[in-house]
């Protein structure tokens, strides 16, 4: 997030203001050129803001293991449960004559620094046995609604304050480690005796373990965390022999996890007696003068605020010819809704235009890079009462100038689309048409009288 603190510009140049059914205009710097041009900036455009939530976003293929919950004053329970295959890690086979004794079953996982949430509680993760294939969709892909049959029985569980930041003290990343149940441990020993096949092939081993799913416990309310997978997530089988040349060591086998095309996080909230209880459908939209002036924000389940600027055309009507020189969309993060610690504000957000059913359609990028077209925050340090967040979509505006508006087109403001599948982190913004924390469209116009 590029913070910039927050000031005010003390101009030498004579504002006069005319009104317009779509906007109020406002003349600047008269004596800086002639008089056949006006140089105005326009920001009192009326624009339509409202909630809307996407049926589904993929999950899958990202390489994380997500798991939490927490409660959230403005969105309700937050929870994100995570599954994944786990692989044979090749052929595993014991001798009888060693002697092979089981220690313990490990579930290992590292911290990958990512969090949202309240870390200092204590919270409770289970591990359960899928039972059911985890089979991808149609189009090759794993959602934040998908979920599969699991085992109520935990194959093990763990109590613990996490520590995401924490390096041991060679500074590798610190892990956690969840024991399973031993009575599945010993059986893997006894099957590595037996020269059992579901312990030679990848294609028995998947019959056998479908899966695991990572679950908080219900009455967590702490934190999403987020663990790294890819080479550090597995299942490691401990056992020491007897009667080898291996007597007295401490000895393992390996079950990493599966491939990351079929490892997804189910995200979902419970917003029962929230400002956004009704929000269940993607084509239904709730206006912010229903939710108290606000308008939300979550990454995971896919909230988003959807803007509507009817009278945008109306630019073209004004002089004889025009030129836009700026176009931007301003917009603020409600106060104490956020903090440095538990809500914290994303690092930035992407901007989607969208259909009348509000299906997202395509990203506004940065006209000079091609790249997403990001926020920009400008923080208010002295006071704490103003900080905003801008978009630059002058390029967007001049599009619209060029081809006409379409009516059924809108503009979504998202978590950046980068973590949008990935993290859980959201905004809720002010929309308060009684003070100068609403959203607004700032346009600066050059016009030929």
């Amino acid at each position: 997030m590029q913070r910039i603190s927050f000031f005010l510009l003390l101009l030498s140049i004579f504002f006069v203001s005319c009104n317009s059914d779509g906007f109020e205009e406002h003349e600047l710097g008269g004596n800086l050129i002639d008089n056949s041009t006006d140089v105005r900036l326009i920001d009192t455009f009326t624009i339509n803001a409202s909630t809307v939530i996407l049926d589904s976003i993929p999950t899958s293929g990202y390489g994380n293991m997500i798991v939490g919950r927490y409660i959230d004053p403005y969105l309700g329970v937050v929870s994100a449960n995570s599954y994944t295959k786990i692989g044979l890690g090749g052929s595993f086979k014991l001798e009888a004559n060693d002697d092979p004794i089981f220690d313990s079953l490990i579930l290992v996982t590292y911290y990958n620094q990512s969090y949202y949430g309240d870390t200092t509680k204590l919270q409770t993760i289970h591990i359960h046995k899928v039972l059911e294939e985890i089979e991808l969709e149609d189009d090759g892909n794993l959602y934040n609604v998908s979920s599969f049959e699991i085992d109520p029985e935990p194959l093990g569980s763990k109590t613990f304050r996490p520590r995401p930041y924490r390096t041991d003290d060679d500074g590798s990343w610190y892990n956690l480690r969840i024991e399973l149940d031993p009575v599945f441990g010993e059986d893997l020993i006894q099957k590595a005796i037996d020269r059992d096949e579901i312990l030679n092939g990848s294609a028995e081993w998947e019959n056998f373990l479908q899966g695991i799913a990572f679950r908080p416990a219900d009455d967590n309310d702490a934190a999403i965390l987020n663990f790294r997978t890819a080479d550090t997530l597995n299942i490691r089988l401990y056992y020491h022999e007897t009667s080898s040349d291996n007597s007295g060591k401490v000895l393992y086998h390996d079950f990493p996890v599966g491939a990351s095309s079929y490892m997804f996080t189910n995200f979902n909230t419970d917003r029962t007696g929230t400002l956004l209880e009704d929000l269940v459908e993607q084509e239904f939209d709730i206006k912010s003068e229903d939710t108290n002036d606000l308008t939300f924000m979550q990454g995971g389940v896919g909230i988003m605020t959807k803007l509507e600027i009817p009278h945008l055309d109306e630019l073209a009507k004004i002089g004889l010819s025009g030129s836009l020189l700026k176009a931007e969309l301003v917009f603020y993060p409600a106060q104490s809704t956020y903090d440095e610690d538990i809500f914290r504000l994303p690092s930035t957000f992407n901007v989607f235009t969208s259909d009348d059913e509000n299906n997202m359609l395509t990203a506004l990028t940065n006209p000079l890079t091609g790249s997403l077209l990001s926020a920009t925050f400008f923080e208010d340090v002295e006071y704490d009462e103003g900080s905003y967040f801008t978009f630059d979509i002058t390029n967007y505006v001049n599009t619209i100038l060029d081809t006409g508006i379409d009516d059924e087109e809108s503009l979504l403001i998202s978590i950046p689309s980068s973590t949008l599948s990935t993290s859980m982190e959201r905004m809720v913004l002010t929309n308060d048409d009684k003070t100068d924390f609403e959203f607004k469209l700032k346009a600066t116009y050059v016009i030929q009288k």
